[in-house]
């Protein structure tokens, strides 16, 4: 049976794999003695006859399964900033206001729920909202990507705080490019003083296609109904992958003519099932795989890198001290 594989090239997409993510590539830098000129070179080293491309190719063997990987948020359980029993801001710091409303970072206390923040000290909430208004967060990195063929799981703790009559309603919901691809539109009942977990998943549909590649992002939101406030604690995204996800890092700087380039491609992850095997690096964008290999490959010499894969720099000048 044939290994499953993948390309991922910085400033082009091979139409079968992954989504392309953005790279300056490599670059050289001519470092001149600050007192003997106030303008330096910055020179970049690419592809002579094509744009500036690396690309890495991940090798799978049916090993150890890579399962359900968490995905990074930012402050996901709102434990930015600190605060005393019962203080709150008119901010979360890593998120944002959607649709307009007033939220914030509060510590609660055991009059607002009995036995406090289920994750923490502090929970975050939405006051006074008057139609559906909360906050959000664009995620990022590798993983925060919408992934062709992948499936997601968000979970959140719901909360309904004793301080308030009634509920307003929520919805916690998962998007990819400003676009819901699965949401829970308020199917829980929150009693006073207490949180629910609202879990919300996604099965990859090929009608989202078009989305692959656009970042992920998580909208907490208050319905605005009969109720002043309500909380959100805790917040997970987890990611399972039927493809690889080949991660070649950079951008890379390389000084002129002593320098080398040092390639990192360990963040990559194999598809869900599998354990990579190899990694071959194509650098001068010509489709051939395997000339660099390795996670970490050993440092490749500045002279390696014109002589033997074709790479020439050019000047482009640039004020410096």
């Amino acid at each position: 049976m044939n290994r499953p594989n993948a390309t991922l090239t910085a400033g082009a997409t091979e139409e079968r794999l992954q989504p392309a993510l953005p790279m300056e590539g490599t670059f050289l830098k001519d470092q001149h003695d600050a007192a003997r000129s106030a303008m330096r070179n910055t020179r970049k080293l690419g592809c002579a006859a094509a744009a500036l491309a690396i690309a890495l190719l991940l090798l799978m063997a049916g090993s150890a399964a890579w399962g359900a990987v968490a995905v990074p948020i930012v402050n996901a359980g709102f434990e930015n900033p600190v605060l005393a029993d019962g203080d709150y801001t008119g901010y979360i710091p890593g998120w944002s206001v959607v649709n307009g409303g007033d939220i914030g970072v509060w510590n609660v206390q055991t009059v607002d729920f009995p036995t406090e923040a289920p994750e923490g000290a502090n929970t975050a909430y939405v006051y006074g909202a008057t139609t559906v208004q909360g906050f959000g967060q664009v995620l990022s990195g590798p993983t925060g990507l919408f992934q062709l063929d992948s499936s997601y799981s968000l979970t959140v703790k719901v909360g309904n705080s004793a301080s308030y009559n009634g509920f307003p309603g929520y919805q916690v919901q998962l998007l990819a490019g400003g676009t819901v691809i699965a949401q829970d539109d308020n199917t829980l009942t929150v009693g006073e003083g207490g949180f629910v977990i609202s879990t919300v998943n996604y099965t990859y549909n090929s009608t989202n296609s078009a989305l692959v590649g656009q970042p992920l992002e998580i909208r907490l939101l208050s319905k605005g109904v009969g109720s002043d406030e309500m909380e959100f604690d805790d917040v997970q995204l987890t990611a399972t992958s039927t493809h690889p996800i080949a991660v070649p890092g950079g951008p890379y700087t390389v000084l002129i003519p002593s320098g080398s380039l040092s390639l990192d491609g360990s963040g990559s992850l194999p598809s869900n099932g599998w354990s990579l095997s190899a990694y071959d690096w194509d650098l001068n964008h010509n489709g051939t795989f395997g000339g660099v290999t390795g996670a970490t490959p050993a440092a490749i010499s500045y002279a390696t890198l014109t002589n033997t894969y074709g790479m020439v720099p050019g000047a482009t000048p640039s004020v410096g001290a």
